[in-house]
């Protein structure tokens, strides 16, 4: 979009447009000259979601007010067939930003909080256990946050800050490149023991992770000790181990007989970045899973319409779910009783 076309649409529009643009995944379409557009319609998709965000939908009135929205819409349900997306979403938040009576052209229902979302084309989601949102509030604490969410799903729901830090605290492995480090599989599996659940642990690797976030040799030997410690201890708890290259495909199992699974993966197909990240996947069909992330993008402006109930397809999982160098995966699975 041009200087030009910013400074003819209103304000808050123009300003949601320019904070958007240059993100991978981002799709403004627009009709009528750069000068004056009739309509706009902002989207936004993480690159590794089968999910659209409608950010914005507005169409200046007039006789052809319909014509140019139906127009835009068509355009936007083409893309979402093209790019192999099958869920709408129309956030709340944006309310300012959307024409409630065009929604009905995406087939989207009005608004609603947190947001209001239509499946395409021939999905549907069969009937799902709700998994409440939590958003990790320091960008370490993606594992506690996840088991928290976790925790909601099987019975025990949290939203507590001090639950969140009280969980890093138990599985932490201290250290990270600029300051506290994350969690690994196995300090995670044993605070969920100690709170009631039965956690099973996948690796592909006997050696210490996460690693590669430390930039010195003495961070890099604690990190070693608080992690053999912590396999130690799983081991001497009698949590199952299963140490070999699992697949993504096989956690579809468990997680459809009700348990959830705690997924390792690199953000760097997601947010273009390498960095270690722990996701909740709660729900399996046909070639994809359902996927709570705590981590909320601050730049794109995310909120629950582009982290809670998202779908991603197990092959793109498959390619997210590798980190270091060499590579290696993790996954902590929890059934839907506890232990």
């Amino acid at each position: 979009m041009t200087a030009e076309m910013l400074d003819a649409v209103p304000d808050l529009l123009a300003q949601r447009i320019a904070a958007l643009r240059e993100y991978k995944g981002s799709l403004l379409l627009t009709h009528g000259p750069a000068e004056a557009p009739e309509g706009v319609l902002l989207a936004l998709r993480r690159p590794t979601g089968a999910l659209f965000r409608v950010v914005a939908f507005q169409v200046q009135p007039g006789p052809r007010r319909q014509a140019v929205a139906a127009s835009l819409a068509e355009q936007l349900l083409a893309a979402a067939r093209r790019e192999e997306v099958f869920l709408l979403r129309a956030a709340a938040a944006d309310a300012a930003l959307l024409d409630a009576d065009l929604l009905p052209l995406l087939g989207l229902p009005p608004l609603a909080l947190p947001y209001t979302e239509t499946w395409l084309g021939n999905v549907s989601a069969s009937p799902r256990q709700h998994v409440p949102l939590y958003r990790q509030t320091t960008r370490f604490t993606c594992g506690p946050a996840s088991l928290l969410m976790s925790f909601g799903v099987l019975g025990q729901p949290c939203s507590e800050r001090r639950e969140e830090i009280a969980l890093w605290r138990e599985a932490s492995s201290i250290a990270g490149l600029t300051g506290p480090g994350g969690c690994d599989p196995f300090g995670l599996a044993l605070a969920a023991q100690a709170r009631g659940y039965a956690p099973r642990v996948l690796t592909s690797t006997s050696r210490a992770m996460l690693l590669e976030r430390v930039d010195t040799d003495e961070k890099r030997e604690l990190i070693e000790f608080v992690q053999t410690d912590f396999r130690l201890r799983t081991e001497e708890a009698r949590i199952p181990i299963e140490q070999r290259d699992f697949t993504v495909a096989e956690l579809a199992a468990p997680v459809a007989a009700g348990g959830v699974a705690l997924l390792l993966i690199d953000q760097f197909l997601t947010h273009g970045r390498h960095t270690p990240h722990w996701i909740v996947l709660h729900h399996h069909q046909d070639d994809w899973f359902l996927v709570n992330d705590p981590w909320t993008e601050p730049g794109r402006m995310e909120g629950p319409a582009d982290a809670e109930h998202l779908p991603i397809r197990t092959a793109t999982l498959e390619d997210m779910a590798w980190f270091g160098e060499p590579a290696y995966r993790a996954a902590v699975i929890l059934p839907i009783q506890p232990g």
